[in-house]
């Protein structure tokens, strides 16, 4: 199926869950190239007013194959992440097929249907969402974590990069491989795919945005001489750096700094016990969008040591309230920090020098409100509707 205005073939998109709030499909949908999204669940049109989780305004239910079955299978019956996947592969395969349109499909979710249209020399476009970066080297990274912090082992074993299945990593590896072309929110994760050996100008770097309406910037900066309010959100687990930043807080001293941890989803309680006998660190868990944001109104900066980011969105929405972040270059500092005033970008694993930018926040406070202004005016350059123009011209440019 073709749209008719431009005669550019529409495309199948596949991913589990509400990957990115559907601004993938989306943004097709709005170019009117969009087949159809083949995920898990997506909420019914009539259902709307009821359910209003899984579901984006932008994108009708007509529009979106819900495999229901997946959804059920993981939650009650803990059904297995990659058979979950290979059946949505093979289902959005199936409808890319019967329309003629062209593969779109999120990292994951690609392998089965890619390799079938490879394997047959079928002319079908199989363009890659890659989400996170190359397994390989988060396997590497992941692996060396084992050995620096060993009472992490738990949880970093616990990655799907780590599973022990060669077959799992080898459905990961080959995606982007299969790939005609591979799209990306962030400079580290483009450079993880060349250095596992797929070339540069296979590969397009589009941001993701921000909704800097409910990531309202702060009115108000302490300016006072007192501790740094100090915040990080994401997983409690070393994937995310935490034991760099616990370190950092340690050689410090909490008198100086106070520490928010704001997570979701795994935590990895035998890193964190430890710190949180010694110190006083508050821990808040599954917070509302509205707690979520008066914390960050609450704090003076965002610290992020990540050591594997696909993007960290977490990222931009600190910089939309007004408040400064410190991260890696493994996450998108390096991409939305256009001024190079909207915070820092140190090396992982150094929590000296985290401590050292630590130590320098709590001394400067008016430059942290500048930094914090400058934040909140670069990430409104960063809107949804940058994202999805990017895909739009990406997708127009490769199938022209």
């Amino acid at each position: 199926m073709t749209n008719a205005k431009t005669t550019i073939p529409t495309c199948v998109t596949c991913h589990a869950g509400s990957r990115d709030h559907y601004a993938l499909s989306v943004a097709l949908h709005e170019a009117k190239l969009l087949e159809c999204l083949v995920t898990d669940f997506y909420t019914p049109d009539p259902l709307s007013d009821f359910y209003g989780k899984r579901r984006v305004a932008g994108l009708p239910s007509g529009k979106v194959v819900s495999v229901w079955q997946n959804a059920l299978r993981r939650r009650l019956f803990r059904h297995a992440y990659d058979a979950a996947d290979t059946e949505l592969s093979v289902k959005g395969l199936k409808r890319a097929l019967k329309s003629g349109s062209n593969l779109f499909f999120c990292s994951y979710t690609a392998f089965e249907a890619f390799s079938a249209i490879k394997a047959e020399k079928r002319d079908n476009l199989c363009l890659l969402f890659q989400l996170h970066p190359h397994p390989v080297s988060i396997k590497r990274i992941l692996t060396d974590e084992i050995e620096l912090v060993p009472q992490a082992r738990d949880s970093i074993m616990s990655e799907i990069e780590m599973d022990p299945d060669s077959h799992v990593m080898q459905r990961l590896v080959e995606e982007s491989r299969l790939a005609d072309r591979c799209v990306v929110a962030s400079s580290f994760t483009k450079e993880t795919l060349v250095e596992n050996g797929v070339a540069q100008e296979r590969i397009r770097v589009v941001p993701y945005g921000v909704d800097a309406g409910r990531f309202t910037r702060k009115a108000d900066y302490d300016l006072s001489g007192k501790a740094l309010n100090l915040l990080f959100v994401g997983q409690m687990v070393q994937r995310k750096g935490l034991y760099y930043l616990l370190e950092a807080i340690k050689a410090l001293g909490s008198d100086r700094v106070n520490l928010t941890i704001v997570g979701r989803g795994h935590i990895d309680h035998n890193l964190l016990a430890p710190y949180l006998a010694k110190y006083d660190i508050k821990v808040k868990i599954n917070l509302s969008h509205e707690e979520l944001l008066q914390e960050m109104h609450r704090n003076d900066c965002l610290v992020f040591p990540s050591l594997i980011e696909g993007f960290g969105h977490v990222i931009l929405e600190a910089m939309s309230a007004g408040i400064p972040v410190i991260c890696t270059p493994n996450t998108a500092g390096r991409d939305v920090f256009l001024s190079g005033h909207e915070g820092f970008v140190i090396p992982i694993r150094r929590m000296d020098l985290l401590a050292e930018k630590i130590e320098w926040c709590a001394g400067h406070k008016r430059d942290l409100k500048d930094m914090g202004l400058q934040a909140a005016e670069t990430a409104r350059q960063f809107t949804w509707d940058r994202f999805k123009n990017g895909i739009r011209d990406f997708y127009t440019e490769v199938t022209s």
